[in-house]
């Protein structure tokens, strides 16, 4: 799909670059995420998909002026940022989307789940463009302006892409440096709480993702589920939209795919390949049928009464606009004044949760728990900063409010483990222990004996108790 201007040629050569160069690029590039390779691996097998000529041709097409230069700025588990300047000197961020590398990551076995992500490409391209269109619409959050996208898998650049606003400001993560508190941090976390309360407020009919509509920026349709592990390649059985009275729907097709990606033949074999790498000493004989109960009863006998378990207000289910990736690299800042947000970037696979699953704290001021939080006065000051953060939450969304009070605080957690443990992969990531561990702290959150769930929940924990 495309949104061009008059085409427009250049007539001067384009200038390209492997590495950053100008100030700016060299300021926002970030290194790639850590898989056990090179990152030079995989990015340079994604330069040589690129057509630089046929993007600089989109380039002019959608701008009506020539482009004299491409530089690489950034890489991440889906997508290359590459810093554009125009002939008049303006400049603008082509952003084009690939496959997460799981070949690279986890061998040839899995190459042709690339292939399965790619086709999901052009829909999570147009959600992003949806998402970042109905925030320009309807409120004032800085994000960039999209000038023009093409989704599609076969065009002349080689791989879907975006054209878009250079956000002025850096990434708030190159100035939080605490501890210890600065004087601006407060301020900035404000700021946090406002961008925050200003996208739970948008009204929705349902949960799911956006995507365009002719007759609109935007329209609910199916979930645009992140896939950066190989677990979320499996398929989901149910895809939605699901309506504003079926908050259930959503987590429940979420956790059925985790116990059928494991009972796969495939899912299988990653698990032993994983977990032999990374727990050596365990018995996988005795673990992945633990892990294969844990995931079917989830799937059939717990999550189904999630709300049960943890009761909450009917308005703490109500749809909202959740950011998927909601920190500091996301978030630009002024150069003059850290506290003023110029930019929130990255809102690809966005999606409409319940309000307390949309409900998050930025990073830096997360408790990150006994075992983590090795600074006592600086775990007492990120305590106070969240009641900052949630006091601008509430300021801007009202209806945030309901989610304040301790009772409700307590079910939100219960949620929040009982839906990490169902639905993130535990049986790749988590070892025998802290999944134990983290099924003892949801058995602690239940406020209701609510029978033949919570026996099931105590055989869980019993189960997961054991040495392996």
């Amino acid at each position: 799909m495309h949104f061009f201007h008059p085409r427009f040629l250049s007539t001067q050569p384009l200038q390209s670059a492997a590495e950053p160069r100008s100030e700016w690029a060299k300021a926002h590039a970030i290194e790639f995420a850590q898989m056990g390779v090179k990152p030079t691996t995989i990015s340079d097998s994604r330069t040589s998909v690129i057509n630089f000529l046929a993007l600089q041709r989109g380039v002019e097409v959608a701008m009506g002026q020539a482009c004299i230069a491409i530089e690489w700025v950034a890489e991440g588990g889906g997508n290359q940022l590459y810093l554009v300047t125009l002939s008049d000197g303006h400049q603008i961020l082509a952003r084009i989307a690939f496959p997460f590398p799981h070949s690279v990551r986890t061998g040839a076995a899995f190459a042709h789940r690339e292939n399965d992500d790619r086709a999901r490409i052009p829909a999570r391209t147009q959600s992003e463009v949806a998402t970042i269109r109905h925030i320009q619409t309807h409120t004032d959050i800085p994000v960039a302006r999209i000038y023009a996208y093409d989704n599609t898998l076969d065009n002349a650049v080689g791989a879907p892409y975006t054209l878009q606003e250079m956000l002025p400001g850096g990434k708030l993560a190159n100035r939080w440096k605490g501890p210890p508190t600065l004087t601006w941090y407060d301020a900035a976390i404000q700021s946090l709480g406002s961008v925050l309360g200003k996208t739970l407020s948008l009204p929705f009919d349902g949960y799911g993702s956006l995507q365009p509509s002719p007759f609109s920026n935007s329209v609910l349709g199916s979930l645009i589920d992140p896939i950066l592990s190989l677990h979320r390649h499996h398929p989901l059985s149910d895809t939605g939209p699901w309506p504003a009275n079926e908050p259930l729907g959503l987590h429940l097709s979420l956790a059925v795919r985790e116990a059928q990606w494991l009972e796969s033949p495939e899912g299988q074999l990653l698990f032993n390949a994983w977990r032999a790498e990374r727990q050596p000493a365990e018995d996988r004989a005795t673990t992945l049928p633990a892990f294969l109960e844990l995931a079917r009863t989830l799937a059939a006998e717990i999550i189904p009464h999630m709300y049960a378990l943890f009761p909450v207000p009917e308005n703490v289910c109500r749809p909202a606009l959740s950011h998927p990736d909601f920190h500091s690299n996301n978030i630009l800042v002024s150069s003059d004044n850290p506290a003023h947000i110029t930019g929130v970037v990255d809102w690809e696979f966005a999606s409409i949760l319940p309000l307390w699953a949309a409900y998050t704290f930025p990073s830096e001021i997360e408790d990150l728990g006994d075992e983590d939080e090795f600074d006592p006065l600086w775990r007492a000051e990120k305590k106070r900063l969240r009641g900052v953060f949630a006091q601008e939450v509430v300021q801007t969304c009202p209806e945030a409010a309901c989610m304040m009070n301790e009772q409700t605080e307590q079910s939100i957690r219960g949620l929040r483990l009982l839906v990490a443990i169902a639905v993130s992969g535990v049986a790749l990531y988590y070892s025998f222990k802290d999944v134990g561990v983290k099924l003892v702290k949801i058995r602690e959150c239940v406020k209701r004996d609510n029978g033949p769930v919570v026996e099931k929940l105590d055989h869980l924990v019993t189960l997961f108790s054991q040495s392996v």
